[in-house]
């Protein structure tokens, strides 16, 4: 389950969010437990967040000026 804020701030965005269960396959990746990714549309990485903190994913829009579209996912 993702922490309040995060589940918050990313309402806030109007992002999608998606947990999935952690497993070694995961790990073997080579990504972080419990660490929150933003992915673009075309899959690059634009952010990755160790702490799965709101406050990044805040920084993040504030700093580049994003918003979504109205009714985007």
């Amino acid at each position: 389950m993702a922490p309040e804020g995060l589940r918050g701030a990313c309402a806030a965005c109007g992002l999608a969010l998606h947990v999935f269960p952690w497993t070694a396959a995961h790990e073997a990746s080579g990504l972080a437990r419990d660490a929150l990714y933003l992915l673009r549309s075309d899959t690059y990485v634009a952010l990755a967040e160790p702490a799965a903190a709101a406050q990044a994913l805040e920084r993040y829009f504030a700093e580049r000026a994003l918003r979504l579209p109205v009714g985007a996912p």
